[in-house]
């Protein structure tokens, strides 16, 4: 019996000791995480209230406003006042967690802007979250932000929760799912609606995301997924009347692959409808499709834009800075693959895009020879019904248009092919007629 009640008292001893050394453990890899590459713009302080069995870490993050100015792109004189957030985050850590793994929860508050906090926020609160780790490198965090829903006399605003689970492995994000059911504007002064609504955010990277507080817009290797069931606006303007627009069951799949700075991106999208009304005269177009593809984009074109964009300098580019920019935009020599556009209009006529463009070494020195290497070739084809949709019955326009072959007739439908000649420097029509040599015709 004495054994037993000395194996229990060690048991109980180590049980207790092990889950406090957990638990200081813990508080030192939080004071890792939140101190490791922060620029010097971001300052944090951290605090722990170690407890046997769980910890309670806070974290006081002063955002200054010249890092909030430099990723919206503004000027620090345009931000009020630096970002003060308090994050808290309580770790439970019994000595078996060792095994079934840590689990934690937690919330964001903002503790500057009090103004706008206090009118938006409840308690202040932007988001709650709850994580489960499971050793080192396998992590799960579901975060929900706060719903924000505000009315006054100039307007009304509805922001419901964004909800996301997020999987971290090896220190980087592996994986991100989002939804949020709606998001809905109504300015009153301006006679402004919009609305979004069922909206989700998919995206699954190759290798672990290490975040990096200095660049938040990095292209990598990965596929998303976005969509939406309905977006809505309605804009009235007293001189040139009510807009709607009305746009349902959209979804883009795309792909991202970047290998030696060049950048590559596929997007498949479909919608089951378009509707727009001006004045209450509709048009709506429905089952649309599009595939297309941007290829050899140059990453460090799209690095240094973003970074003109952060220190709002891009306005501000001199002759050379400019010509440099131009540089680096076509020296992978990009393009763009548009396999299909498609949509039927009135469900009845059809319309459907094709074409391939980009440019192949480019000089900057001699543009008139660089002309000679950009390319473009397409086609398209529609039901003879959908041109009454630009020209109504102006029948002697269209007449004139196919006369000169600039569409050209194919059983119900109109064709249009079209191509770039390098050596007339002009895209040819139904390999008929140029549009400069159409145009100097009618002007």
């Amino acid at each position: 019996m004495k054994k037993i009640v000395i194996f229990l008292a060690l048991f109980v001893l180590v049980y207790i000791g092990g889950s406090y050394y957990l638990g200081l453990k813990h508080s030192q890899r939080y004071d890792e995480i939140f101190t490791q590459k922060l620029p010097k713009d971001i300052v944090v302080k951290n605090s722990h209230k170690n407890g046997i069995f769980k910890t309670k870490n806070i974290s006081d993050v002063v955002f200054s406003k010249e890092y909030l100015a430099n990723i919206l792109g503004l000027n620090s004189s345009d931000i009020k006042e630096d970002l003060r957030v308090e994050i808290s985050t309580t770790i439970i850590h019994p000595f078996f967690s060792l095994v079934s793994g840590t689990k934690g929860e937690g919330f964001i508050k903002i503790l500057s802007y009090k103004d706008i906090a206090d009118k938006f926020l409840k308690d202040k609160q932007i988001v709650e979250y709850s994580f489960e780790v499971k050793g080192k490198n396998n992590q799960k965090v579901h975060l929900q932000t706060t719903q924000i829903e505000y009315k006054d006399e100039m307007g009304e605003i509805k922001f419901s929760p964004i909800v996301a689970d997020i999987e971290y492995i090896s220190g980087g994000i592996s994986k991100v799912n989002s939804k949020q059911e709606s998001f809905k504007l109504n300015f009153k002064e301006n006679d402004l609606e919009f609305e979004l609504d069922d909206i989700i955010y998919n995206t699954v990277f190759d290798e672990p995301l290490k975040f990096d507080y200095g660049n938040l817009y990095n292209l990598v290797n990965s596929s998303s997924e976005f969509g939406f069931k309905d977006f809505i606006l309605k804009l009235e303007d007293k001189k040139n009347g009510e807009l709607k627009l009305r746009f349902s069951n959209y979804n883009d799949k795309s792909r991202v692959n970047v290998k030696n700075s060049i950048v590559d991106i596929k997007s498949i999208s479909s919608a089951n409808k378009l509707i727009i009304d001006v004045d209450n005269e509709k048009i709506q177009l429905n089952n649309i499709k599009s595939n297309i593809s941007l290829n050899n984009f140059n990453k460090d074109f799209y690095d240094k834009l973003f970074k003109e964009l952060q220190n709002n300098t891009l306005a501000n580019l001199n002759e050379e800075d400019l010509q440099d920019f131009i540089k680096l935009f076509i020296e992978k020599n990009p393009s763009i693959n548009l396999e299909n556009l498609s949509f039927k209009y009135d469900d009845k006529y059809d319309f459907e895009l094709n074409f391939k463009t980009g440019v192949k070494k480019f000089d900057l020195s001699n543009p008139m020879e660089g002309l000679k290497n950009i390319y473009l070739d397409g086609k398209t084809i529609f039901s003879k019904d959908i041109i009454d949709l630009f020209l109504a019955n102006d029948t002697e326009t269209k007449e004139m248009l196919v006369n000169s072959q600039i569409i050209k007739e194919s059983g119900d439908n109109y064709e249009v092919s079209f191509k770039y000649d390098k050596n007339q420097m002009d895209v040819i029509i139904n390999d008929k007629i140029g549009i400069n040599q159409f145009l100097s015709t009618q002007f």
